[in-house]
């Protein structure tokens, strides 16, 4: 069992399951922050100084 993360790997859902989720259950949108694959770095660095307010998924994009 993996460790409670604000980052999540695109392995870790199934393909195509959050935006799915996104868009059926509107109420979870404002905990949901999709960013491509390619903004990794920004990702990293942003929960790394703690400034998050949403959980991340990255979406490929290459």
């Amino acid at each position: 069992m993996a460790l409670p993360s604000k980052i999540e790997t695109w392995q870790m859902i199934a393909p195509g399951k959050m935006e799915r989720v996104a868009i059926d259950v509107p109420e979870l949108k404002p905990f949901i922050r999709t960013m491509p694959m390619s903004r990794i770095k920004e990702a990293y660095e942003t929960a790394r100084r703690g400034g998050l307010t949403q959980r991340i998924v990255l979406i490929p994009d290459f």
